[in-house]
């Protein structure tokens, strides 16, 4: 969390100036070589500073890699990026559920289930920069490559002259690039960003939550965890009709409503058991269905000179709310301890008198 804060603000500016693909490709590899990195660490202190060198790549990745994503992909194409999002995250959890019951070494398993990361290094061969990053920038070379790349790829023939005009277009219309400070002063803007904000640290909140006690949903452990990793899949699966038929907003509207019903039920409705599991996991189901329609409404309907930005506070702020409970956490099981030594203490003092 605290790797999180401490890039977010920091990768989206510099992914404005010097293009998407290097940022995402850095955090990335960071991220995997700080995770393999772990397993061998020799001392509690060696590995939170490997762990938080694996949390700033994993969060800068994730904010780049969506961004990167949305712009390299149609509208309609976009909706599908979520069962492909879903299926690779739900098949990662379930790794880790079987690795866990044939590696019981944490070392070993943390390095088997980083060690596939090393693959990631021929996305330097393999990954496109952003088409939308290289028109904004001008990049007249890098777009006569790709689009002749991408058409040979579908076997289309582009006018490239046509393509030229277009983005001479574009940049002559071009506006000033914006900041921060000119987010907060469009009250429309500002607006938006406050409720989509609150969202997005609810979301956080819920995710988190539901997946650290998905252990206790049943009493082996090992059932609860798995039926909480794999109602992602028909999650993401529905959603694909839904956004067809009906708007972002509308779907995330109804189904944030949903999941509020189903997490007051998990409250009233505690403990494993098969009829307690079902309301978390209902609540998990809902809320990876706004883990796909949220991101997607954020990213449509910011204008394209603050997309960056706004998608940067959007997730930055679920990171500081994240960091400041657990924070509080730490402290107050810290105040506790204090308390309890310091009975302790007393205790021996009147003994010994």
């Amino acid at each position: 969390m605290l790797g999180g804060l401490m890039i977010t603000p920091i990768l989206t500016q510099l992914s404005d100036l010097y293009g998407r693909r290097l940022c995402f490709l850095v955090p990335l590899w960071l991220a995997v070589f700080s995770s393999i990195a772990c397993s061998f660490a020799p001392t509690h202190g060696f590995f939170l500073i490997f762990r938080l060198l694996a949390g700033i790549g994993t969060a800068g990745y994730t904010t780049i890699g969506w961004v990167l994503c949305c712009e390299s992909v149609t509208v309609d194409v976009r909706t599908a990026l979520s069962v492909v999002g879903a299926f690779t995250w739900v098949l990662g959890m379930i790794a880790v559920g079987v690795l866990r019951i044939w590696i019981s070494n944490w070392r070993w398993l943390y390095f088997v289930i980083s060690a596939p990361g090393l693959l990631t290094l021929s996305f330097y061969w393999l990954l496109p920069e952003s088409v939308h990053w290289m028109i904004t920038h001008n990049k007249k070379n890098e777009i006569k490559r790709y689009i002749q790349s991408a058409s040979g790829f579908n076997k289309v023939d582009i006018a490239l002259d046509e393509c030229k005009s277009s983005a001479e277009k574009v940049n002559s219309a071009k506006k000033r690039k914006r900041t921060f400070i000119d987010v907060i002063k469009n009250k429309k803007i500002l607006f938006h960003m406050l409720i989509h904000c609150c969202i997005m640290m609810i979301m956080n909140i819920v995710y988190w939550g539901l997946a650290l006690f998905s252990t206790t949903l049943s009493e082996d452990g090992f059932t609860g965890f798995f039926l909480s990793a794999l109602i992602e899949i028909p999650a993401a699966v529905v959603t694909v009709p839904l956004l067809k038929y009906f708007g972002r907003r509308t779907i995330t509207f109804w189904v944030f409503i949903m999941l509020a019903f189903s997490m007051a039920a998990a409250i009233v409705y505690p403990g494993p058991g098969n009829f307690q599991m079902i309301f978390p996991i209902a609540a998990k189901l809902f809320n990876t269905i706004m883990w796909v329609t949220e991101p997607l409404l954020v990213t449509e309907m910011s204008p394209t000179s603050v997309r960056n930005i706004f998608y940067e506070i959007m997730l930055f702020v679920p990171w500081l709310d994240l960091s400041l409970e657990y924070a509080q956490s730490v402290m107050h099981t810290y105040s506790r301890t204090i308390r309890v030594a310091k009975t302790i203490s007393r205790w021996r003092e009147r003994c010994a008198s």
